[in-house]
């Protein structure tokens, strides 16, 4: 039985942003006799910085993890519209079988009619393990379509912690200035630095809460799979 693929984003990953708390102001804005305390509780940043090429390797990753994904997806339906014709012709079986039993008996074959009940009740058996395979298939499906938006939000994830990246290396740039900078634009800075690290966070908890629907649709997986195994058990039964 084969298993369903393995999401490797699904682990909460740590967020990127340097640390905007260790930036002091630039000259510019002390000589101007004004403030802007950014190591203050009110502006230290809330996630930890990483490497861009590190975050730039983990979106490489994520975007081809999801294109296998939409492969699998694919796969899965082609399994998925096989199960069902089977399940099809398995009930088309019954209804002949259900056929052959009554007209024995009305002709008084009561050996035939017994022997077409107990053919006609290992085939419902058979149909039982055919139907909670196409259970199993859908919700394979469903699991997949899950790791699929996962990945998707932890693409969104490091495309927003580049983003904040650039915009504390531009802060970090104008700490660099040697009073060339003003008030104005460190605070338009620190703002945007503020305003990306909200996206990244918003990005974070998008992924945390796919990351928990992929979670349960996982369980729902192996709860399909336990009830095919029991449906061969009651099978295995039968053919004894």
């Amino acid at each position: 039985m084969p298993t369903h693929m393995r999401n490797p984003f699904r682990a909460p990953l740590m967020a990127s942003a340097l640390v905007v708390a260790a930036l002091a102001l630039p000259a510019a804005v002390e000589a101007q006799g004004l403030t802007l305390d950014l190591t203050s509780t009110s502006a230290m940043a809330l996630v930890e910085g990483r490497d861009a090429d590190r975050i730039r390797d983990d979106r490489t990753a994520a975007r081809e993890f999801r294109s296998r994904l939409e492969a699998r997806i694919e796969d899965l339906q082609d399994h998925l519209a096989e199960a069902k014709a089977e399940v099809e012709l398995k009930k088309n079986e019954i209804e002949i079988l259900d056929t052959e039993k009554n007209l024995a008996d009305r002709q008084n074959r009561d050996d035939e009619k017994d022997r077409l009940d107990d053919e006609k009740k290992y085939e419902e058996a058979v149909k039982k393990v055919l139907e909670r395979t196409v259970t199993w298939r859908e919700r394979e499906i469903e699991l997949a379509e899950a790791q699929r938006e996962t990945a998707q939000a932890a693409i969104q994830v490091h495309e927003r912690e580049l983003a904040l990246v650039r915009a504390v290396d531009e802060f970090a740039a104008l700490q660099g200035a040697n009073g060339t900078g003003s008030l104005e634009r460190a605070v338009r800075l620190e703002r945007d630095v503020s305003d990306r690290e909200k996206e990244l966070l918003e990005s974070l908890r998008d992924r945390a809460r796919r990351t928990q629907t992929e979670f349960e649709r996982e369980r729902r997986v192996y709860e399909a799979q336990l009830e095919i195994l029991q449906a061969r058990k009651e099978l295995r039964e039968i053919e004894s």
